[in-house]
């Protein structure tokens, strides 16, 4: 797999995935991808603007919670915080892919 920056995990048992974040760079976009368990198939799921420096990742009833440890790595936000997400709400890269076609 040639995704830089790969770090944290999140099995989800329910839809038979494993969510990872990804990122090399503290002040600039991070990266959740989601592999199918079932096909072994990996794609770049969502694009996170907000979250930088992250540590951790939680999904539960459709939401999404990343963890920044961006005091510790000089982040671009320099605090560490948890961003909270819908994911019913979130673009997925798909969708912003398509919307610049």
């Amino acid at each position: 797999m040639e995704i830089e920056g790969q770090d944290q995990l999140f099995l989800d048992e329910g839809s038979n995935a494993i969510y990872f974040t990804a990122g090399i760079n503290y002040r600039g976009d991070n990266f959740v991808y989601k592999i199918d368990l079932l096909t072994k198939e990996i794609n770049l799921a969502y694009t996170l603007k907000d979250s930088f420096a992250v540590e951790g990742i939680y999904i539960e009833n459709e939401t999404m919670y990343i963890f920044n440890d961006g005091y510790y790595h000089y982040g671009k936000v320099d605090v560490n915080q948890m961003n909270k997400y819908d994911i019913n709400k979130l673009v997925t890269y798909k969708e912003y892919k398509n919307s610049k076609d």
